[in-house]
């Protein structure tokens, strides 16, 4: 695995590098973790990196890494940058051969998540998207109840996500996690509503559509649509 983003005092960089560890099955080898040189050396040491292999920018490593021998470059790049950044360096891992874990959300624009679905198709590669909470067991059986009918039909949902931390103005303190979340121009136009609203969007889309498609319990609901 090799990783865009994530570098020290990123907030999921190390839940990714950490959740990756959990089987034992995959080894992080090469790594752009900032745009800051000095940020990104440092994160790699304390990976126990190669310094070789530790990147100032992220299209220099997908250049560089795509030509090495198969056995030795790694087989997805994890993409884990603030969201203006998903779409370039998941394009470009793509094209260069790479499977692609890239974080939500997809991207900044409608243009540019029919850009990626075209180039998936067309290169062949993996694509992931991290909505993660799909994987709690409470969510799975929040699932079940409802596709079984044990609430009866689906007539309303209320999706709540708290993210208390930035109700106050802390990216004038320097705060970097902030400083980009409160920028329409990095974490998109839609603020919170694509940066955690779209986990929300997606908990109430699993739960109540059936495996055909078609939602419980009536017509999709009137106020429904879906970002990238």
């Amino acid at each position: 695995m090799g990783m865009i983003g994530g570098g020290e005092g990123s907030l999921i960089g190390p839940v990714h590098r950490m959740a990756a560890r959990l089987d034992g099955l995959s080894e992080l080898v090469c790594g752009a973790f900032s745009s800051d040189t000095a940020v990104s050396v440092t994160t790699g040491a304390r990976e126990g990196l190669e310094r070789s292999r530790v990147y100032p920018a992220w299209q220099e490593m997908i250049n560089r890494e795509s030509h090495l021998p198969g056995d030795v470059r790694p087989h997805v790049l994890t993409v884990v940058t603030p969201n203006h950044l998903h779409y370039g360096p998941a394009k470009m891992a793509l094209e260069a051969g790479f499977h692609v874990l890239c974080d939500k959300p997809l991207c900044m624009s409608v243009a540019e998540a029919i850009d990626l679905q075209e180039t998936v198709k067309r290169t062949g590669r993996l694509f992931c998207l991290t909505h993660n909470y799909t994987g709690y067991p409470m969510v799975k059986l929040a699932r079940e109840m409802v596709l079984g009918g044990e609430i009866g039909p689906v007539r309303k949902v209320v999706v709540e996500y708290f993210q208390g931390w930035l109700s106050s103005p802390v990216e004038m303190t320097g705060n970097r996690q902030a400083a980009w979340r409160s920028d329409p121009s990095r974490a998109g136009i839609a603020g919170a509503m694509a940066d955690i609203g779209t986990h929300a969007f997606n908990l109430a889309e699993l739960c109540i559509r059936t495996r055909s498609g078609s939602p419980v319990g009536g017509p999709p609901f009137s106020g429904a649509r879906q970002s990238p």
